[in-house]
């Protein structure tokens, strides 16, 4: 087995590939699982089958610099898990990392804040840019905050007029969208969208003049609550004696038990298990959420095509809609502009497909 790449950052997220020697490829129904075992900690992720040779998984966040050990499992209902290999890993402090924590540190430090100007002058390609954004928020997730962090830094109200550089206006001179959202969920993110630098300039203000369109409706909410999609970090599903996390854009789990004095972790099968009841549950779940916003489309379905039927004579002859399409819960609106039509009257038309699906069609 040999792991590309052989090391990853503290606060994890990082895609991991796992190259299979022959003797590693076992035939079968099996699936593999990664096993990282830490000083004081230990993190069961799930893999993702790329092809005969190769594996991919998410590194998990760990508490400390160290090299671990990590064990690749093979599990198959009814069988124990067979360990298949070992290698060793390292978890780093980056750059990005530095970076957060000292960001997170000059929060109220107007020299500091102040003396990050100097980026302006450098010339970041929006992909490097991209790249810096996203390591940086991941490792603003895994910081430890101390209690009462605020984006302000403030212990008490911030005089009103008096300017000041923020992280807010930090973000906003670099276009970092991903940072931008998570300090708008933290104490103070909100008001420093007010506050103004010594050159005048608010956050939006900066977001606009350097062109980040996305980030500026983020700043000014027009649109920006449609923005929580750009944040790729894990996401814990279940804290406890097991934290468990979740990385929606590969659907790969993490379950990580941290060790306790005198008492011995475990089985491996007995963590396997857990992941697996947890992976169960939040795919329930999702389910469940995925067929409740279903139904609310439906029910706008009816309601639109209730309100086109009894409104048939007013309807302006510039809009027609073309198709309603409802299929296996599956909900696409197409409306189309026809600026040339002559006809003021509609028909309506229900027809039953076939299949499991339903067509309304609005025409002119």
């Amino acid at each position: 087995m040999k792991l590309n790449p052989p090391q990853a950052a503290l606060y994890g997220d990082c895609i991991l590939t796992v190259l299979l020697s022959d003797k590693d490829q076992l035939d079968g129904d099996v699936v593999y699982y990664l096993l990282f075992s830490g000083s004081s900690c230990r993190h069961l992720t799930s893999t993702k089958k790329i092809n005969s040779e190769s594996l991919q998984t998410v590194t998990p966040a760990h508490d400390c610099c160290e090299p671990v050990k990590v064990s690749l499992y093979a599990s198959k209902a009814g069988s124990p898990a067979l360990l298949v290999t070992e290698e060793s890993f390292q978890f780093v402090q980056d750059e990005a990392y530095d970076a957060a924590q000292f960001l997170a540190t000059s929060v109220g430090n107007a020299e500091s804040l102040e003396s990050s100007r100097l980026l302006d002058e450098l010339q970041i390609s929006s992909r490097d840019i991209q790249v810096l954004d996203n390591k940086v928020t991941l490792a603003f997730h895994h910081l430890t905050l101390p209690a009462g962090w605020n984006v302000l830094g403030l212990k008490q109200p911030l005089t009103e007029g008096v300017p000041r550089e923020t992280l807010m206006h930090f973000a906003a001179r670099l276009g970092l969208l991903r940072l931008a959202w998570f300090l708008l969920q933290q104490a103070g993110g909100k008001e420093a969208l007010s506050i103004q630098n010594s050159g005048g300039a608010t956050p939006a203000n900066l977001a606009l003049e350097r062109g980040f369109q996305k980030l500026h409706e983020l700043f000014t909410q027009e649109g920006g609550t449609e923005l929580e999609g750009y944040i790729t970090a894990s996401q814990v599903i279940a804290s406890g004696d097991y934290s468990v996390r979740h990385h929606q854009e590969l659907d790969i789990y993490s379950l990580t038990v941290k060790s306790q004095l005198g008492v011995q972790y475990g089985s491996v099968d007995h963590d396997i298990q857990e992941l697996q009841k947890y992976m169960k549950w939040h795919s329930q779940q999702q389910q469940q959420q995925q067929q409740k916003q279903n139904m609310e489309k439906i029910n706008s379905l009816h309601c639109l095509f209730t309100n086109v039927v009894m409104g048939v004579a007013y309807c302006p002859n510039s809009w027609v809609a073309k198709v309603i399409y409802l299929h296996s819960e599956a909900l696409t609106i197409v409306i189309n502009e026809e600026n040339d039509a002559a006809d003021r009257e509609f028909s309506c038309i229900l027809k039953h497909t076939e299949s499991d699906g339903v067509v309304l069609g609005v025409l002119s």
